[in-house]
């Protein structure tokens, strides 16, 4: 990517980082939970072999299926997940958002428009895990920011406002 005649050698990258590692939770536990009851069914399976055989063949193949649809949809949401970054330049503000094949978008704010930086931690397992939002105003928000003070700190510091 060339830099912009306007911004070519005085942009610098003072942060990246990538979302905090409690937004896999929720798409983890999904697959953990449509795994085991794929491998369930597969079990049905082979325990209903000789007693029920139509029973047997539709267990088995939608426990092969759920398994098999648990694995690639966890895959694809780690890998997405990875894709994402936050990225604090000495000019604006970068939040890359990718979904592999599907979607991918990008929340890019100058930082002269920024008027102010605010981190919260909306809860007490965000307080405890330490990640949270930032928000800027007038307008933006960025969602499962690990340190989001420190980063907020980083933002501050390049709008001159510490």
């Amino acid at each position: 990517m060339t830099p912009s005649p306007t911004t070519a050698g005085t942009e610098r990258v003072l942060l990246i980082t990538n979302q905090h590692w409690i937004s896999y939770v929720i798409p983890v536990t999904i697959a953990c939970v449509v795994g085991l009851a794929g491998l369930l069914l597969y079990t049905l399976a082979g325990y209903t072999a000789h007693h029920a055989m139509w029973v047997s063949h539709a267990a088995l193949m939608l426990g092969l299926l759920l398994v098999l649809l648990a694995h690639h949809w966890i895959f694809h949401r780690i890998l997405s997940k990875v894709a994402d970054v936050i990225i604090v330049t000495s000019e604006r503000i970068i939040d890359m958002r990718i979904r592999l094949l599907l979607d991918e978008g990008m929340f890019e704010i100058q930082l002269q428009k920024v008027q102010s930086v605010t981190a919260a931690k909306p809860n007490l397992l965000a307080a405890v895990l330490n990640y949270g939002n930032l928000e800027f105003k007038p307008s933006g928000l960025v969602r499962f920011v690990p340190h989001p003070q420190r980063v907020a700190r980083e933002i501050q510091r390049a709008m001159g406002m510490s």
